[in-house]
């Protein structure tokens, strides 16, 4: 099976710079182990939080916890994390992006 890459993003009109945003994007088992490890690396070396949180942001985040996320945060809170809703949206059906 291929990668299917759909990126949410936006740009902050009044920064020129793109905002962080919620990504869609399958993730084999192979590459989630490969992530999993490249996290273990950059916590052995002490990497900063913000180079943990980049590659940890590549795993597709756990359906329930989407789910919690967004009744916590609302819709806008989930989509403008980082986090990969891949699984979110496999478990709960594309509707679960909309209002």
């Amino acid at each position: 099976m291929h990668a299917c890459i759909n990126m949410i993003a936006c740009f902050d009109s009044k920064k020129k710079r793109k905002k962080p945003m919620a990504i869609i994007e399958y993730v084999s088992e192979e590459e989630r182990r490969e992530i999993i490890e490249k996290v273990n690396d950059a916590l052995l070396r002490n990497a900063s939080d913000e180079e943990i949180d980049k590659i940890r942001a590549k795993l597709p985040l756990l359906p329930c916890l989407a789910l919690s996320l967004k009744e916590t945060r609302g819709l806008q809170g989930l989509l403008d994390s980082d986090f990969n809703l891949y699984d979110a949206v496999q478990e709960y059906g594309e509707d679960f992006l909309k209002p």
